[in-house]
């Protein structure tokens, strides 16, 4: 009674937010509802909490700081070229403050395009690699191109951004990433559905957390601030995974180590927030479990990053074990084995299933070290993150020598096939949807499947379990973009007749109505009750712009640059505007922005050139023109310029 009269005053006293006694009326609802601050686990827990700091969950996420650091920013030692793209990324270290800068070279041999940036975020433990992220005034975040390599210890792209022509500075980071890299935030209930704004706090947790895996704490603390001495009261109301039953406790892992795919980042159900599961619940409830099939490749032969749970459940041994073999069989998740224990640790987790046969093993080298998990599970390197290796948990024989599988790999696209649903999945023309929803939402399959399974979509959803907003945005969306207008709007106008308040769905009926004064007046209504989004006053705009209203098309481009300022997209459109407003001065300043923004966008590279010409700075366009011919997307109306700019000089 005494010790826990003691806990309660250290956590009254401490200086970290406490759960307090607020009514139920004045409390708004938040979609992480019975989260407290990780660091009030600390207070009872100091030595799990203490190992647990150097366990790469904890250090998923974090602002930049000194004692974070472990790259090398060193002169020499800090820049990367980008020979596809033709970029140069430079990382530097200011104090606590990390400055990302990428840059091109022209014909003389002078920076050009020039684009720098403070980061806001560092994603990853760096156990093996670790990118950084940039946050909007909006509350976007966005991944930069370049990543941190810890086992090589150098620079190099990251993963996705390989080919010459990556997204650059355009992609964004959804909830979908944040879920597994990270605690939840707080954000207001219902927030984290599919079609709202992938927007998050300034202020984020910094670390996956204890209560990811241990679920909501605020009613374990509650009862230790109450003075309860009914020590079963406070295990009842925290999860611990471990003695839940095997497959509620192989959920908790599951929720961010389950990836069939890199493809396929999860398939919620509709309806359900990214932020929806808690430990102890099953996994199926929010998640649809699905596998993939890939072009040219076997299913035992696919080994991505993420796929710990993926090829442990491949291995005989988790077959044969029902499901006595786990993730905590061989990890203690708040502890990091030393490098010099590793060996005997996972020896002793294979001597609880098995025998050694010390007769079979006398021909292998490596058995005197006792390393089991170096043969059975060997560290292999990755298909989708190429620069890193990774220990393969599909365990069985060995096969292959470790240069085979050590060896560097080009990264290949694999289109995805087909998808397939696994056991708890809903089933009937229930799974069918979600199927469909998959290659609908991720862009995966051919034409043909992401058509077909539009037509089922279309037909099924009016009238099913699944007729919700969301799931009719997906439809609209990839209506809109196979180019089927009516089907666009049919689907947009199902989603705002069960949800007559949702601005989304007003959005993409927007998007394919004919040109007229109503229209205008509709996209004006619609960026008012969207001012947040970038996005939103980026279309409206466009809509202006179409009508020759460039004035008011200014407006709304500018904010959308407010709101983002790394969007090419609104600068381009921006000073098209300015120009047709006889704006040439800040129209050149605009196209600039645009290239230091996407220094691969052709048409500001032309329109650019053209503009400088008739003002008679032939050296500027000819400048403009020289390099953009050779570092545009598409060359050949820039070269054909240049040529006529040329013969004219």
């Amino acid at each position: 009674m005494k010790a826990l009269q003691l806990l309660a005053g250290l956590l009254i006293s401490a200086a970290v937010a406490l759960p307090t006694a607020v009514s139920a009326q004045d409390k708004p609802a938040l979609a992480n509802e019975g989260y407290v601050p990780d660091e009030q686990c600390r207070l009872c827990h100091a030595p799990i909490w203490k190992s647990y700091q150097e366990v790469g969950m904890a250090r998923s996420f974090a602002r930049p700081r000194d004692e974070v650091f472990i790259e090398d920013f060193s002169d020499g030692n800090n820049t990367y070229f980008h020979a596809p793209s033709k970029r140069t990324y430079e990382m530097r270290r200011d104090g606590d403050e990390l400055l990302f800068r990428r840059y091109q070279l022209d014909a003389a041999g002078d920076e050009i395009n020039v684009y720098e940036r403070r980061i806001d975020w560092i994603l990853g433990s760096g156990h093996r690699s670790r990118v950084y992220l940039i946050q909007t005034p909006a509350g976007e975040l966005y991944q930069l191109p370049i990543a941190w390599y810890s086992q090589s210890a150098s620079w190099a792209m990251a993963p996705g951004f390989e080919k010459a022509d990556h997204l650059g500075l355009n992609r964004v980071v959804r909830r979908e990433c944040m879920f597994c890299h990270n605690a939840f935030p707080d954000v207001a209930a219902g927030s984290d559905l599919r079609f709202q704004a992938q927007t998050f706090p300034t202020d984020l947790p910094e670390g996956t957390g204890c209560q990811r895996c241990h679920g909501p704490g605020e009613k374990h603390v509650q009862l230790l601030l109450e003075g309860s001495t009914d020590m079963e009261s406070y295990q009842d109301a925290i999860v611990n995974p471990a003695r839940l039953e095997p497959e509620r406790r192989d959920d908790v892992c599951d929720q961010c180590h389950w990836q069939p795919s890199v493809a396929i980042p999860v398939v919620r159900h509709v309806g359900v927030g990214d932020y929806a599961f808690r430990p102890g619940d099953a996994l199926t409830d929010t998640h649809v479990p699905v596998d993939v099939t890939t072009a040219g490749l076997n299913p035992e032969d696919r080994f991505e990053i993420n796929h710990h749970a993926y090829r442990l459940r491949q291995s005989p041994c988790f077959e044969a074990s029902g499901r006595e073999l786990s993730c905590l069989t061989c990890h203690d998740p708040h502890r990091k084995v030393p490098v010099e224990e590793r060996a005997a640790h996972y020896r002793k987790a294979c001597l609880s299933c098995h025998e050694i046969n010390e007769e079979a093993h006398q021909e292998v080298p490596e058995f005197s070290s006792g390393d089991c998990a170096g043969c059975h599970m060997p560290q292999r390197r990755t298909q989708d993150v190429i620069e890193v290796v990774m220990t393969d948990h599909r365990i069985s024989r060995p096969s292959g020598t470790d240069a085979e599988r050590l060896q560097a790999l080009e990264k290949v696209e694999r289109e995805v096939e087909d998808i397939h649903l696994l056991p708890g999945a809903p089933e009937g023309n229930a799974g069918h949807a979600y199927r469909a929803l998959g290659f609908l939402r991720f862009g995966l399959g051919s034409e043909a499947s992401r058509t077909a399974s539009a037509d089922f979509l279309g037909e099924f959803l009016p009238g099913s379990d699944l007729a919700h907003a969301d799931a009719f945005l997906d439809l609209a969306r990839a209506e809109l973009q196979m180019r089927r207008p009516a089907a666009t709007a049919a689907a947009a106008q199902h989603a705002l007749e069960l949800d007559p308040e949702n601005v989304a769905a007003r959005e993409w009926l927007a998007a394919v109505q004919p040109a007229g004064p109503e229209l205008l007046v509709e996209w004006r209504a619609i960026a008012e009750l969207r001012p947040q989004r970038a996005i939103t006053q980026f279309n409206a705009g466009l809509a202006f712009a179409a009508a020759d209203e460039h004035k008011q098309a200014m407006e709304f481009f500018q904010r959308a640059l407010d709101l983002n300022p790394n969007m090419a997209p609104a600068a381009l459109h921006l000073a098209r505007s300015l120009a047709a407003s006889g704006e040439e001065d800040r129209a050149i300043e605009f196209w600039r922005r645009a290239l230091v923004l996407d220094p691969g966008e052709s048409e500001a590279y032309l329109e650019l050139g053209r503009a400088l010409a008739q003002r008679g700075d032939n050296a500027a366009a000819l400048r403009w023109l020289q390099h953009g011919a050779g570092h545009a997307r598409q060359q050949h109306a820039i070269q054909e310029a240049l040529k006529n700019l040329e013969g004219k000089s």
